[in-house]
């Protein structure tokens, strides 16, 4: 979509009310002598929202200019103007009436389904004034949705709260759902080829009925006739039986078999039958009549035209097998012949634009280790029509595809491809020009292009070059910018004028939020990218939206336009909100075999004052840790598009090594660059108790303190947070502890980790893991255990027990250290729906220092592992064998837990 249609879909969208417009003709142009209007509620804001003004000339055209505008508002369930003449021109009087705003939708008695799944289904939102039919309109679609779904007579009832202070209403919908039936006597007939069982099997009655799942199995015993060779087989559900007394269905289903079908492959020698079958009709559609046996034999020659086998042959022989003609036989003979690969691709009459780039834009390839190179004429007479637009992308833009040869080894098992082309002179660019830009200089246009004096002419990135001056435009001011590019050649050389048409240059006006019932418009504006009377910008109005969604407080955001599609100076913002419940409360709870149980209460309060920040209360309880915390956020601290985070917090912690109480708090700001890049600054005050010492004078377990500043930033580029099958995560911080500001010890902790996702093919995806971290004490500071580094365990060196890997202290128990290197190959391959099997191979090593690292530091380890993938993580369940297992050590360990290892 071109950018100017981009920009006036934001204005597209509005509700429709019940308009009325009265507007008197008056014989010659008269001026607007006031504007009045009803509604007292809202007269402050109306006015800035008008097209029109008092002093206008009168304008019926503005008039309804006007109704649109209030109508996009969203605010009104009645809009109306009534133009009254009175002496020396008219008076405008604007009638609206306030809409009851839907200010919540909730849904009670889902279950077993999330109200996420349900609210997809509904049509009205928080936001929208509310329409009574409207409303009621939403139960037949949750009542039809559970129809579906084999509840049958769910009642949905809606129960409006209506809130006559604010104007607002609730739509609470509480669901009832009917019951299920169970799947009783199951009857079948037309069958010969199955035993009951087999029908019994598929529609399985020990699960309850549901239509949707009914239509599946039906559809799954169809196939199973087609694999018997009853191509041709029908099944229906005729009869679904119901009992309403007993809550059972007892389904009828009649099956007409037709004839049975030996199909035959004979000569298939490269590719399988099964292949082969998963692109004939005879299978995929059904059926063995003259046309399904017809289309079959060219689905064959074309998928082996594909492989490159160009001289396949496929005749079909048909022959009954009974004097009735109920069982057939039809053979597909195939000569398969040689196949072609295209071992090299020439290109002739080319001097400047290379091979390379020439082959980079055809479709066909060369055979290599990793491309087959298939030769398909097709593709190579594709490839032919494409080469003058291919050269003329490089600056070629006389150039014309002359001829083409392709000569095949006496073997035909080998292609060489040659292209004849008359290259032309490479049209080079002397100049680039702008004209008509007034507000915008040369110099910052010139940054927005790719071509410039001395490149090479290419036509495809002159257009991409006039998007991104019109993306420009639209964000500095200009959305109704337009720019044509004007080519004058000669010879060899070229000057490119970029010619201009700025248009006005437009301002924000009024910013009109819908939906805040809680939220105070404050607070929305103070989260906004850009506010009244700043410079139209697309980009900014697209960062509000996502910044508004980030912050937590809102269930969706939609931000549109008012006078954008009418191309007016000014435009007007609403900002539609669905707010967030007040108050939230979750409760959860995890295991792993480090930790066992730990379930967890947490009480957020979202939006807090309508000021769109967040305080929390959290209470974290199992067998190794206990912790209470209190945490605030304030997702735009003091109006800068920057993340603020305080908490307090008290936690009892029982490691292998050391036990301990803390009490302490910290303060940070994250500061996301781009959907992929983060910077956090924290600073963290903790005082720390140490409890079961053993050995006071082995390591040291003294009560200390710990005041540190730390910088991390984070750079996320898989295609999935969950799930991810390729990119790439780099991440580096920086801890500082400072005597000077409260800390027991001095010292710098460098830190740094990066994970590679390379795909094997659709299925497979191979995991690369380093981690180095280490700590550098100054002075005669000695750093306490707890501040040390471990690994070991289900998150890092699987097949050891938690922190296991690294020094022993006196006390026999993990001492950690102040250097760990550690790395992971892990390769995940699909199993079926979200099933994932894994083989993983661990290292690490923990040492005091550099000098200490060697091959005798590391342990290593290797194992098997199952995967469930969730959309926030994998569930594992691995088992690690130790490499290098020492005398006394167990073979390995089981490990359960949630999320990657890394």
């Amino acid at each position: 979509m071109c950018l100017p249609r981009r920009l006036a879909a934001i204005g597209l969208a509005f509700l429709f009310f019940p308009v009325t417009s009265a507007v008197a003709r008056t014989a010659s142009p008269a001026v607007i002598q006031s504007i009045e209007i009803e509604n007292q509620g809202l007269a402050q804001e109306i006015p800035g929202v008008l097209p029109v003004k008092q002093g206008d000339l009168y304008d019926p055209a503005k008039v309804e200019q006007t109704v649109s505008y209030l109508k996009k508002w969203g605010r009104f369930s009645e809009v109306s103007v009534d133009a009254d003449p009175v002496p020396g021109g008219v008076v405008l009087r604007i009638h609206v009436k306030d809409g009851v705003i839907i200010s919540g939708i909730n849904i009670y008695g889902t279950y077993p389904y999330l109200s996420t799944r349900i609210r997809r289904m509904i049509t009205v939102h928080s936001g929208d004034v509310y329409d009574e039919a409207l409303a009621l309109a939403q139960t037949d679609k949750i009542e039809a949705f559970y129809g579906r779904q084999g509840y049958e007579v769910t009642e949905v009832t809606l129960k409006p709260k209506f809130n006559e202070k604010k104007n607002t209403v609730d739509l609470n919908y509480d669901i009832k759902r009917g019951s299920r039936y169970r799947i009783g006597k199951i009857t079948v007939n037309g069958n010969t080829v199955f035993p009951q069982g087999y029908f019994i099997s598929q529609i399985d009655p020990l699960i309850l009925y549901k239509p949707t799942r009914m239509r599946k199995s039906i559809e799954k015993i169809k196939k199973g006739y087609q694999k018997k060779g009853y191509l041709g087989a029908r099944v229906r559900l005729s009869d679904l039986g119901k009992n309403e007394e007993k809550g059972t269905v007892n389904p009828v289903i009649e099956v007409h078999e037709g004839r049975h079908v030996d199909v035959i492959f004979r000569g298939n020698r490269r590719i399988n039958e099964h292949s082969l079958k998963k692109v004939m009709p005879m299978f995929t559609d059904g059926g063995s009549s003259r046309y399904e046996i017809d289309a079959s034999v060219k689905a064959i020659t074309e998928a082996y035209h594909r492989k490159g086998f160009q001289e396949v042959t496929v005749a079909d022989e048909q022959k009954d097998l009974t004097p009735d003609g109920s069982r057939i036989a039809v053979t597909f003979r195939i000569h398969e012949g040689p196949q072609t690969r295209v071992k090299e691709i020439s290109i002739a009459g080319n001097e400047e634009v290379s091979d390379r780039k020439i082959k980079k834009g055809l479709i066909t390839r060369e055979n290599t280790i990793t491309q087959p190179g298939y030769y398909q004429p097709r593709t190579v007479e594709q490839d032919f029509s494409r080469l003058p637009a291919l050269m003329g992308a490089r600056g070629a833009l006389d150039a014309k595809a002359v001829d083409h040869d392709v000569r095949l080894n006496d073997f035909h098992d080998k292609a060489h491809v040659t292209f004849m082309v008359e290259e032309g002179p490479i049209v080079r660019l002397d100049e680039v020009r702008f004209q008509g830009n007034h507000n915008l200089e040369d110099r910052l246009l010139n940054k927005r292009l790719k071509l410039h004096a001395g490149d090479a002419v290419s036509p495809p990135q002159i257009d991409a070059d006039k998007e991104a001056l019109t993306v420009f435009y639209a964000n500095r001011g200009f959305p109704y910018a337009t720019i044509a590019a004007d080519l004058q050649r000669n010879g060899d050389r070229a000057v490119l004028t970029y010619k201009i048409e700025e248009g006005p240059e437009t301002k924000i006006g009024e910013v009109l939020v819908v939906g805040n019932e809680r939220t105070l418009k404050k607070a929305v504006l103070r989260a906004m990218r850009i506010r009244p009377g700043d410079r139209f910008s697309y980009a900014r109005i697209l960062d509000s939206e996502s910044q508004l969604r980030r912050s937590g407080s809102f269930r969706s955001v939609n931000i549109q336009t008012i006078g954008l599609t009418e191309r007016e100076p000014v435009v007007h913002l609403v900002v539609k909100l669905e707010e967030y419940r007040k108050l939230v409360a979750d409760i959860g709870a995890t295991y792993d075999t480090d930790n066992s149980f730990t379930g967890e209460l947490s009480l957020s309060q979202v939006n807090l004052g309508g000021t769109i920040r967040r305080a929390n209360i959290r209470i974290l309880a199992g067998r190794d840790i206990q912790r209470g915390e209190l945490l605030f956020k304030d997702p735009f601290f003091i109006g800068y598009p920057f993340e603020a985070t305080m908490n307090v917090f008290v936690e009892r912690n029982l490691k292998p090594g050391f036990h301990t109480k803390e009490g302490g708090g910290s303060l940070g700001f994250l500061r996301e660059f781009s959907p992929r890049a983060t910077f956090l600054g924290r600073y963290e005050l903790v005082r720390t108790f140490f409890s079961d010492v053993i050995d006071p004078t082995g390591i040291p377990e003294e009560d200390h303190t710990t005041s540190k500043f730390s910088f991390s930033y984070n750079y996320d580029h898989r295609d999935s947070f969950g799930d991810p099958t390729r990119g790439y995560l780099l991440f580096s911080g920086l801890d500082i502890s400072n005597s000077l500001i409260a800390s027991t010890v001095n010292f710098i902790q460098p830190k740094g980790l990066a994970a590679y996702f390379f795909p094997l093919g659709n299925r497979t995806t191979l995991m690369a893991f380093a981690h180095m971290e280490g700590i550098k004490v100054f002075g005669s500071d000695t750093l306490a255990r707890n501040d040390k580094l471990f690994l070991g365990g289900d998150y890092s060196v699987r097949g050891f027990d938690q922190d296991s890997v690294g020094p022993v202290g006196s006390d026999g128990r993990p001492a950690g250290g102040q250097l760990l290197i550690a790395a992971t190959f892990e390769l995940q391959t699909r199993l079926f729906n979200n099933f994932k099997l894994a083989f993983f191979q661990d290292n690490g090593s923990i040492t005091d220092n550099f000098s200490q690292v060697s091959p005798n530091s590391f342990r290593h380890s290797a194992g098997v592992g199952l995967r469930y993938v969730t959309p926030v993580g994998p569930l594992r369940l691995d088992y690690g064998f130790k490499l290098d297992k020492k005398a006394g050590e167990s073979v390995g360990r089981l490990h359960f837990a949630f999320g990657y290892s890394f």
